[in-house]
């Protein structure tokens, strides 16, 4: 008798969906309202990557914003493409993952497989055949014969290609690549320094956007010869150092192949120098290019397993895993790798931005990947104390801090770290974390908030407020009682940008939304928030407008929800439980994943933002959300027929009952066996392990209406 093999949650994941241009199934009832403001594209690239990993590999078209793909840079509307089909010119390192307008866009070390002369750099081979599965990508380069294997370590990749018979096969690795090769996005490299150690070794470094970056890179052709080169010419000398310039400029290595010959090269890479590269690569790139294929694999295997999925359709746990694995690519762990630090210590880069992520990845971070979530709190703090202030977004280049996204928010990071602390993440010294945060007040638009309650941008307000009350809650932790008092005092000045006569925001300046999106956001008075709006029936009939439940209000400022094509309201539809109405949560929620979401190329419902969108999807699903900085998550409508996520050594299991497209309301609910009458759940219960039991149901209930949500003041 045959034994079915059983789908590893790495085998169901797609890194192909949210490469294309938005195309989704046409939305039915009130998800009709629901409005489009950003670029309808994922921005997802299919390349090798790693949990977390510093490098990831990927074929180049130069099309916004990873490198891969089709499209023209776009902020609106459904992007323009750039390209008619899918091709590449070559293979590059470091992408972003589903972001919108960084500023970088990396990819640096183009690597170039070809047949004959040199003058082939810059075709454009159609991809053909492409595969992707986490840790390992290929394609075939068509008209060429070759085809192309990419896999990654953590601060490695591996590239084997497979040639025909030609008495000229050919590696290039092309130092001057960088951004992209459209729209003036181009980032190369303004230095670039290579020594030739061997016909299979060389190193070197580049500068891009004033970060040195130094590779380590080895081939297993000893046959073949390496020359330096520059435009389509060789020279024999054993190293190059150019200051600048076009490009190309590099290392080929040159040798015959017979018909089906496979050649590998490996590369490491550092922010600290040649010696750190080759060190990383024999740490993290060990074996044959199989072997590192396959530990990038089981390491995929080990974090997608820790929440296992069953029920629910094909599709939904395609969209499921994938939406995981999108969820653990960013922030990038570059630890050991600190320029600006002797200490091998926690350096995480690629939180872009923390607007996008916060309420969503970095709370999955705290809650089940702890380990992780220790590097990226202690990285944040290390920041605050190197320049004074908490950032934003931290990216791969020369200043890491990049203050021009400071205009996005500010706080968050406060907001971060006292998530972190809620999910008792080990290893952080919360006394620091408190000076640190205590100071975010006493400088900049933190400073101008503590003064005078206000600052230009009213989202500030709010973000700050909310940071205040985080602050106060690791300061009555660590036994800082003044402190927490006053922090708590400043939580208030969310009130000051409430407008007496309506209960919405006052008009002002809001970030990518109006006063609107951001009137029913996640604080911490939830309950002095939804009595200024005019108790519980009033807040939920503004939410029904909102959400397009019934017709739009006679308000000029009016305007919907963003519907997960934006970050700024996406936790929204989790705000009806505050008042008494999980079932409108389970009507929204419900509704956002069954029409923006699809198992395609165009299944996302707009930019990924590092991950944001995806882990939307993976709590929403789960039929759960993290209020981000409070111990508190909120419980929706699961898709599944049952979940499990471990969580340390033990693990919590959601199981809905007769849960489908139809049963999507709680009827009943308990926990460990005894009753549960409210809609939420504090962290500890889950940590504990233990069952939650939800009965579904096709009708509304008034399950969870009498115990709210804690507020506080």
């Amino acid at each position: 008798m045959l034994i079915p093999a059983i789908e590893t949650p790495g085998a169901k994941v797609n890194p192909f969906i949210g490469t294309e241009a938005t195309t989704l199934p046409p939305p039915e009832g009130f998800a009709r309202r629901w409005k489009w403001i950003k670029a309808e594209v994922g921005n997802t690239h299919p390349g090798a990557c790693y949990p977390f990993g510093m490098v990831s590999a990927c074929a180049y078209s130069g099309a916004y914003s990873s490198g891969y793909g089709l499209y023209q840079p776009s902020s609106s509307g459904q992007p323009k493409r750039a390209f008619d089909g899918y091709a590449a010119t070559g293979f590059t390192h470091f992408q972003h993952t589903g972001a919108g307008a960084l500023g970088y866009y990396y990819n640096y070390l183009k690597v170039i497989p070809a047949v004959g002369e040199l003058d082939q750099i810059g075709t454009r081979w159609k991809l053909e055949n492409e595969t992707a599965r986490p840790g390992y990508y290929s394609a075939t380069l068509g008209g060429s014969g070759i085809k192309a294997e990419l896999t990654v370590g953590g601060k490695c990749a591996v590239h084997r290609y497979t040639y025909p018979a030609s008495d000229r096969s050919r590696i290039v690795v092309d130092l001057s690549a960088g951004g992209l090769g459209i729209w003036e996005r181009d980032e190369r490299p303004t230095q670039a320094e290579l020594q030739i150690l061997s016909n299979t070794e060389a190193c070197g470094h580049i500068v891009c956007a004033g970060l040195p970056i130094f590779f380590h890179l080895q081939t297993d052709v000893p046959a073949w010869k390496a020359e330096a080169f520059s435009g389509s010419a060789v020279n024999t000398e054993r190293s190059l150092s150019i200051a600048g310039g076009p490009g190309p400029y590099g290392i080929v290595f040159t040798g015959k192949t017979r018909a089906g010959q496979a050649a590998t090269i490996r590369i490491g890479f550092s922010l600290r120098s040649v010696e750190q590269a080759e060190a990383n690569l024999l740490e993290t790139g060990r074996g044959t290019f199989d072997d590192v294929a396959t530990a990038a694999g089981s390491q995929w295997e080990q974090y997608l397993s820790r929440i296992e999925v069953t029920g629910g359709t094909r599709e939904d746990r395609t969209l499921f895993y994938t939406s995981l694995y999108h969820s653990l690519l960013k922030p990038a762990d570059f630890t050991g790798e600190n320029p600006r630090s002797k200490s091998d210590g926690p350096f995480f880069l690629d939180v872009g931005t923390m607007w996008d992520m916060y309420k969503t990845v970095i709370p999955l971070m705290n809650a089940v990947y702890p380990e992780r979530a220790q590097g990226l709190m202690n990285s944040l703090l290390w920041f605050a104390e190197y320049y004074g202030e908490f950032p934003n977004s931290v990216l791969m280049n020369g200043d890491f801090f990049d203050r021009p996204h400071s205009h996005q928010a500010s706080g968050l990071a406060l907001i971060a770290i006292t998530d972190a602390h809620t999910k008792g993440v080990k290893g952080v010294d919360w006394k620091r974390a408190e000076k640190l945060m205590l100071g975010a007040y006493e400088a900049g638009v933190g400073k101008q908030f503590a003064e005078t309650g206000m600052t230009e941008r009213l989202t500030h307000v709010q973000d700050l407020s909310y940071a205040a009350y985080c602050a106060s809650e690791v300061a009555k932790a660590v036994g800082d009682p003044q402190a927490a008092q006053r922090m708590l005092k400043l939580a208030a000045n969310w009130r000051n940008i409430c407008d007496p006569a309506t209960g919405l925001l006052v008009k002002g300046q809001y970030y990518e939304g109006d006063l609107w999106n951001y009137s029913f956001r996640l604080l911490h008075d939830m309950s002095g928030r939804i009595s200024l709006l005019g108790g519980d029936e009033k807040f939920c009939e503004t939410l029904d407008h909102f959400f397009g439940i019934t017709e739009p209000p006679a308000d000029p400022t009016f305007t919907s929800w963003e519907a997960l094509n934006n970050e700024p309201d996406m936790e929204t539809p989790y705000a009806y439980i505050y008042a008494g109405r999980q079932d409108r949560t389970a009507e929204v929620a419900r509704a956002t994943l069954k029409y923006r979401f699809a198992a395609t190329r165009g299944g996302l419902p707009g930019n990924d933002d590092s991950g944001g969108t995806s882990a939307w999807y993976v709590w929403s699903a789960m039929g759960l959300f993290p209020v981000v900085g409070q111990d508190v998550f909120l419980i929706g409508s699961p898709i599944f027929r049952q979940t499990k996520i471990r969580l340390g050594d033990k693990s919590f299991v959601i199981e809905a009952k007769n849960t489908s497209d139809a049963n999507i309301y709680v009827q009943r609910a308990q926990l460990d066996g005894k009753d549960l009458d409210r809609a939420y759940l504090r962290f500890a219960e889950m940590k504990a392990g233990g069952r939650l039991v939800l009965e579904m149901g096709p009708s509304p209930s008034k399950w969870g209406a009498a115990d709210r949500p804690p507020s506080h003041r």
